[in-house]
């Protein structure tokens, strides 16, 4: 299966998809994510500064992801 007929089949099958990631991630380009995001239509939530989402960069908790749980991302 091709790369853009499996974003299309999660497209279809998840209702809500959010892409969370950050504007300086040494792994990969803000550009590459924001691709990444588009062609999954998420909604994008950038965190300023927090590098890659790893204990490494110090992140042990994303409060979007629980604001997202409760409802509370629109």
């Amino acid at each position: 299966m091709e790369v853009n007929e499996e974003f299309n089949k999660c497209k279809i099958l998840i209702d809500k998809i959010y892409s969370i990631y950050s504007d300086n991630d040494e792994m990969n380009s803000i550009n590459n994510l924001e691709d990444y995001a588009d062609k999954l239509s998420a909604h994008k939530i950038l965190i300023k500064g927090a590098g890659h989402f790893n204990p490494k960069s110090n992140i042990t908790k994303i409060n979007e992801i629980n604001k997202i749980i409760l409802g509370e991302w629109s």
